[in-house]
């Protein structure tokens, strides 16, 4: 494409895109087998092989796969990414990218690249930051594509006989792995959570919680608060040499408070209790606590995930590609013409490094920033191997 374009509204936009448009309209709609056939040069043999019955699906599979990758090398959405190459848009995002706000979270992309997990304070600091570079950058986001989705998720599912068995073994799976996770209890030990809306209707009511008999607030075995329920009431109001209760009632909230606070690790502390009601409890609650820390971190990663120009321009910064105000634009041309090339044919993990490697500095420090983990549960601020395709939509669907 030459030099990169320099439009700041929609009309500049318009006049240099019909100059420099190309490749393939697509509409999802109206994209059949026969339009992906007419997009591409497919030998007439092939598309019999494709539409005989006889032709083993694996072969067919690999043929359309194929197809759908000559076809999507032209037919990607161009207006967006070709608005984000122009110079105004792409000045705007390392302007904003450079405040001292994201001094942190750039040394946090170098570092905890071997990171399988993410801290919720740090995914929940990353999700601020990227709705602040969003907001920041309002004035260069100016076409639709860039507008957040927004609605209600349709909560009626209508199945047939046919989809009922395939859906009721989907839900069995879905209960099997939740009991899994809460430690394998029996079937008829409940989801869990059973008593929630009842504990919600009890909190509204007003109505006054139950008292526990407690000690003196001292660790006992394995650090964990003595409770008893059948405490002398003279006992209760006794009091030490300070004139501390020795001996008191507890909410019910408080008392489970206090069992938290006094010892994170339930399990240890209760083995040798004999109270097998209250230890089966609190296992439960210890349990869907840790489960609650996971699902909260992996639901606030996938809110961040979605801001990718984000992304790209902090993997820019981290990797030096962006070092000041004013990057050179030739490192810039050298980034665009590596991503268009990993994106025009799907890659493997080692062929996407070899390229950014080849692509030399800076553009090779990307590599260094690649998450080694492999887990799902990664932060969301690191690169790896398959959010270098978020590079590749952010800044190398033309080049």
């Amino acid at each position: 494409m030459g030099d990169f374009p320099t439009f700041t509204n929609l009309e500049q936009l318009d006049a240099s895109f019909n100059q420099h448009s190309i490749g393939l309209p697509f509409n999802t709609e109206t994209c059949t087998i026969q339009t992906l056939f007419e997009g591409v040069n497919v030998d007439p043999t092939l598309i019999n092989r494709v539409t005989d019955p006889n032709t083993p699906d694996r072969e067919k599979s690999a043929l359309i796969n194929h197809w759908m990758t000559e076809y999507f090398k032209v037919a990607a959405a161009r207006k967006a990414p070709y608005w984000m190459l122009g110079n105004h848009f792409r000045r705007t995002c390392i302007t904003e990218i450079m405040k001292p706000d994201y001094d942190e979270i750039t040394g946090w992309v170098r570092d905890d690249n071997t990171m399988a997990e993410c801290p919720i304070a740090k995914v929940t600091a990353y999700s601020n930051l990227s709705l602040q570079f969003r907001e920041n950058i309002q004035t260069v986001l100016i076409l639709s594509e860039f507008n957040s989705g927004e609605g209600e998720v349709p909560e009626e599912l209508h199945v047939n006989a046919e989809t009922l068995v395939g859906l009721n073994r989907i839900l069995t799976a879905i209960i099997e792995k939740r009991r899994a996770a809460l430690g394998n209890r029996p079937a008829n030990a409940g989801t869990g959570c059973q008593h929630y809306p009842y504990l919600v209707d009890f909190i509204a009511s007003g109505n006054n919680q139950p008292l526990i008999d407690s000690k003196k607030r001292t660790k006992g075995v394995g650090g964990i608060i003595g409770v008893q329920g059948n405490a002398n009431l003279e006992e209760l109001e006794e009091l030490d040499a300070t004139g501390v209760v020795k001996h008191g009632r507890l909410l019910l909230t408080t008392a489970l408070a206090e069992y938290s606070r006094l010892n994170g690790n339930l399990p240890a502390g209760i083995r040798n209790r004999r109270e097998p009601e209250m230890v089966r409890a609190l296992l439960e609650l210890d349990a869907m606590n840790a489960e609650g820390k996971v699902d909260n971190s992996v639901y606030r990663q996938q809110i961040g995930n979605l801001v990718i120009i984000f992304n790209f321009y902090l993997h820019c910064r981290a990797a030096g590609i962006i070092n000041g105000a004013n990057p050179p634009v030739n490192v810039f041309k050298r980034l665009n013409l590596t991503l268009h090339a990993i994106g025009t044919k799907i890659q493997g993990r080692a062929k996407t490094n070899m390229m950014l490697t080849r692509a030399g500095a800076p553009i090779s420090n990307l590599v260094n920033l690649l998450n080694v983990t492999g887990s799902k549960h990664q932060p969301p601020y690191c690169l790896n191997s398959r959010r270098v395709y978020d590079l590749v939509s952010v800044f190398g669907i033309i080049k």
